[in-house]
């Protein structure tokens, strides 16, 4: 893989907001127990918004093979699978790289059209040091149907990671937080560069969005600055830092920022005090 460093004039701006993570913390297959299947992992990240905190209640996975319900099939033709780890998940953890292990299953083999994310009652947002319940928005089902389209093989490993795009998902209204969820789904070993770097002065949950045209992926850093974007789609992008409200520090936006298939991009970017003026370099 190539390496690119980048540097450029940049600009403060307003604000606005919006990761991909990695694939690949578990990609050995286990031979020991696939047993003629095949074996399903399917991993959880985050693309984040304007919160302190995100809590997804994640009750359950199910597949489909077809692109369609079964009519007079029970649950429709869906399959519950084993392997499932239900649970709370904040998503403002997994940002850097970092996902979590959200399926681990054998899985007969055969086609694979459709992943079923069901969500429980337990999500909550956590904005200027308070916690409130995250509702589905009206119409929204708890059910979350993802397009996959894909073949399970027999003793092979088939990865999936789901990108939970927070900024678009959670909706303001008064003093209440609707969910809609948007997820990006990637397959395996992703298409696209990498584009990384470090934000200073370091301050936690700075966002950091790449964009280009209507399209816009994100990520947060991490407590020292770092920050990671995988799976990018080669490209030109514009890239725009923004720290909290709270931190003292300026938004950085960067232009001509160009990304390659197979490439690691890297950007390191310096936060103006809010009391500074004129261009970054």
């Amino acid at each position: 893989m190539i390496m690119r460093n980048v540097t450029g004039k940049v600009l403060r701006i307003g604000m606005v907001l919006w990761l991909a993570g990695s694939l690949g913390a578990c990609t050995e297959l286990d031979e020991g127990r696939v047993n003629g299947n095949s074996q399903l992992q399917v991993r959880l990240t985050d693309a984040p918004g304007d919160f302190d905190a995100v809590f997804i209640d994640v009750s359950g996975v199910l597949i489909h093979r077809s692109a369609t319900d079964v009519a007079g099939a029970e649950d429709g033709g869906w399959e519950r699978i084993d392997g499932v780890k239900s649970g709370v998940y904040n998503l403002l953890e997994l940002v850097n790289g970092h996902d979590t292990l959200l399926v681990d299953a054998n899985v007969p083999s055969g086609h694979f059209a459709r992943l079923r994310l069901v969500l429980g009652e337990s999500n909550r947002v956590e904005a200027g040091g308070k916690s409130y319940p995250l509702q589905l928005a009206k119409g929204v089902p708890a059910e979350v149907d993802l397009n996959i389209d894909s073949e399970l093989r027999n003793e092979t490993l088939f990865e999936l990671l789901l990108d939970f795009d927070v900024a678009r998902s959670i909706a303001k209204t008064d003093s209440t937080y609707q969910l809609k969820p948007v997820l990006r789904v990637l397959k395996g070993n992703p298409s696209g560069g990498i584009v990384r770097g470090v934000v200073t002065p370091a301050a936690k949950h700075v966002a950091v969005m790449a964009i280009t045209g209507n399209d816009t992926l994100g990520t947060y850093t991490d407590t020292l600055g770092n920050y990671l974007l995988k799976a990018v789609p080669s490209g030109n992008y514009s890239l725009r830092f923004v720290p909290g409200s709270d931190h003292g520090l300026g938004t950085v936006d960067t232009a001509g920022i160009t990304v390659n298939d197979d490439e690691v991009t890297q950007l390191n970017i310096t936060l103006p005090d809010t009391s500074s003026s004129g261009n970054v370099q």
